[in-house]
């Protein structure tokens, strides 16, 4: 299965817990290695392979064990900075503020 913008996140779950067994077996690694490995225990393991939520320093470790914690960067790419950006304002946007618009003037329904 792909996981794309219309999977539901139990369906991302399941997949991604699939997707770190066949990772961990193609590692030659049993669940009790991997639990060890992460400092885990070995039901939080099981529960992961499962589709069950854990935390997400849970997969951290269990990526770093099974040598895969690099892909973290193509899931995440650091974010980059527009140029327009830089020179409109000199600087990289630190945080975001909802502009206030002004409310329009109120008219009756005859006027233009």
């Amino acid at each position: 299965m792909r996981i794309n913008p219309a999977s539901s996140d139990t369906e991302v779950l399941l997949e991604t817990g699939e997707r770190l067994k066949r990772l961990r077996i193609a590692s030659l690694m049993t669940q009790t290695d991997l639990a060890e490995a992460t400092g885990v225990s070995l039901k939080t393991i099981k529960n992961m392979e499962a589709g069950k939520e854990v935390s997400f320093s849970t997969v951290i470790r269990v990526l770093r064990a099974l040598k895969m914690l690099q892909n973290l960067d193509n899931a995440i790419p650091e974010p980059s900075i527009s140029p327009n950006e830089v020179i409109r304002l000199g600087k990289q946007r630190q945080r975001v503020r909802k502009t206030v618009r002004e409310p329009a003037a109120w008219k009756w329904g005859d006027e233009q």
